[in-house]
Order: structure tokens, then C-alpha cells, then sequence
């Protein structure tokens, strides 16, 4: 088709700007990845299409990028660049986020572990330890550990976690 090796060049340009970009880059990526995913369905190739593998990769380096700026929104200190596209950083950024008291950095570290595949079970156990280590309130620390969602992201994959 016309249109694909023009668009697999347009496409090939977008890492950098991915990662140096403004709202209005970020935007302008999410519509491009729009068009060629309704162009490629449009043409009747669906996944068969050329463009569908460039079309994924571009698609997770837009949402580990998203998803690196929602770690910068809670001053965690990422390297965003390096977030994007380290997958041994992503994966201490992950375990250490899993590190805190706080709910929301702890469940963005639980979404992180499911799109980076770091089992859930893991960030849990990496989250109690750290809980049972920094002491404080015993009430409030017993009331963490009961807490059912917790329970059951540690009895996910328990031998994964005990192993590391």
C-alpha cells in the first residue's frame, strides 16, 4: 500500500519525540497511533496489516511513557527516558515504588508489575517487607497487612515471589 512505507518512516521518527515531548507531542502520537490502527482495521488486514507491528511497539512507547509521567506526577524521581526504555530500571522503579506506605504509589507499582511483567505477588511481598521494616504504627501497619487485596496479590503467585 501507498501509504504504509511513507507512514512506517513518519513512525520510525516518533521514539524521540516520544520521550522529549510536550502534552501537545504526547496528543499528536495518540492520534497517529489512532489513525493507523483504523486504517489497518479499515483495509481489512487487522493484524496482518505491515503496520501493525510498528503500530504496537509505538503504542507501548506511549503508554510506558504515560505511565512514567504519572511517576513523575507523584515525585517518585524517575528518569522518564530511562523509564521508557530501561527495562532493569523499570523493573527496580517498579519494586522500589512498591516500597511506600502510601496506597497510590502502591498501586501504580501493582499497574506498572502488570504491564512490565513483574508478578504482582512480588511487588506485595517487596511492599510488606518494607511495611514490617520501617516500623512505626502498629495499629496502622496491622491494618495494612489485613487488608484483603493485599492478601490476595500475595497468594497470586507466592512461589514467584519467594524465589526472588
Amino acid at each position: 500500500m501507498k501509504w504504509g512505507k511513507s507512514l512506517e518512516g513518519l513512525l520510525a521518527g516518533i521514539d524521540h519525540n516520544i520521550v522529549q515531548s510536550s502534552r501537545y507531542t504526547t496528543v499528536m502520537c495518540l492520534q497517529l497511533i489512532t489513525h493507523v490502527a483504523r486504517l489497518a482495521e479499515e483495509s481489512q488486514a487487522g493484524d496482518t496489516h505491515p503496520c501493525w507491528p510498528l503500530l504496537l511497539k509505538y503504542q507501548g512507547l506511549l503508554e510506558d511513557y504515560l505511565q512514567g509521567e504519572r511517576l513523575q506526577a507523584l515525585g517518585c524521581g524517575v528518569d522518564l527516558q530511562r523509564f521508557t526504555f530501561d527495562s532493569e530500571y523499570q523493573r527496580d522503579t517498579i519494586l522500589g515504588l512498591a516500597m511506600t506506605e502510601e496506597d497510590d504509589k502502591f498501586q501504580l507499582a501493582v499497574e506498572l508489575g502488570s504491564r512490565h511483567n513483574v508478578s504482582a505477588s512480588e511487588i506485595a511481598a517487596r511492599h510488606v517487607t518494607s511495611l514490617l521494616l520501617q516500623g512505626g504504627d502498629t495499629a496502622r501497619l496491622a491494618t495494612k497487612l489485613a487488608d484483603s487485596r493485599l492478601n490476595q496479590l500475595l497468594k497470586s503467585d507466592s512461589e514467584q515471589a519467594c524465589r526472588r
